[in-house]
């Protein structure tokens, strides 16, 4: 019994833990990387760059390998111990397709329109990295209006101005996001309260691809998206936080079009067990309106 303790806390003592910062920086430019997803490789652990390029991990095993992804930037990976304060991000050339430069129209439509008064069931986040994506399907007939205008989804903040990323991704042949369609970074901005919150991407010019979108959430783990807050449980109370806003999700029959990014990785999204009858045993899919233009 000795032994086998002595074994434990051998173990357990090399397991040194530390507390790491840096400042996330362009290396062509030297100006801040805002809003980028920090996580550690394998683990549901991770953060953001604040609107500084500035982050932290509190406590994390200096075994640990992070991994930094932000749009517009090539993916970097490092071991904790090779972490310095400074921290230089290699922007990466996105190739886009031609666009054909046409007489500007106002033909609109809407695709996959939600009603708000009928959804009350909310994707959150804690203090894990989570990024949640839907998959949009092609219609011949939106060539008439193929440039994605403004993405419209609905969200719920206990704070206002909480912020989030947007990612637009190619598919490829096993339907799982691939390349991105954005070279820019794009943010939406949650009001405070149950609001469809409407990101305008019309500048970018991006067509609608003949093979289907897919366009994904990432929630940013920053200070000024938190929300402390207690609750009751078994009579004790308890303390926790979330990260802001929860995305609006519908009921639907199968997980076909609805993904979420876990520990480095895409999967489909598990059924939910829910006190509301008509989300119990369902997948859930973001509510999320595009409208489209020529």
């Amino acid at each position: 019994m000795k032994t086998l303790i002595y074994i434990v806390f051998l173990l357990y003592s090399n397991t040194i833990f530390t507390q790491i910062q840096g400042k996330l920086l362009d290396s062509i430019t030297k100006k801040p990387v805002k809003y980028v997803n920090i996580w550690v490789e394998n683990k549901d652990i991770g953060t953001s760059s604040d609107e500084n390029g500035n982050f932290q991990f509190t406590k994390i095993d200096s075994t640990e390998t992070l991994i930094f992804s932000s749009i517009g930037y090539k993916t970097f990976k490092t071991n904790v111990k090779n972490i310095n304060s400074v921290i230089l991000l290699q922007p990466k050339s996105v190739n886009l397709s031609e666009i054909l430069i046409k007489k500007k129209g106002n033909t609109e439509i809407v695709i996959e329109k939600y009603k708000k008064g009928k959804i009350n069931y909310y994707l959150s986040c804690s203090n894990k990295p989570r990024i949640i994506g839907r998959f949009f399907i092609h219609n011949d007939y939106y060539k008439k209006t193929p440039f994605i205008k403004s993405i419209k989804i609905l969200t719920k903040s206990n704070i206002n101005k909480a912020k989030f990323n947007i990612r637009l991704y190619t598919i490829n042949k096993e339907g799982e996001p691939e390349n991105y369609l954005n070279h820019k970074l794009i943010t939406g901005i949650a009001k405070k309260g149950k609001n469809n919150t409407i990101i305008d991407i019309s500048e970018l010019k991006i067509e609608y691809p003949e093979n289907g979108i897919f366009i994904a959430i990432e929630w940013l783990i920053i200070e000024n998206n938190k929300y402390n807050f207690s609750y009751t449980m078994n009579k004790k109370k308890h303390k926790s936080i979330t990260y802001e806003p929860s995305i609006g999700t519908i009921p639907v029959n199968s997980n076909k079009n609805s993904w979420i990014y876990q520990k480095g990785v895409w999967k489909k999204i598990w059924k939910t067990k829910s006190s509301l009858k008509k989300y119990n045993k369902k997948y859930n899919l973001i509510a999320m309106e595009l409208t489209l233009s020529n």
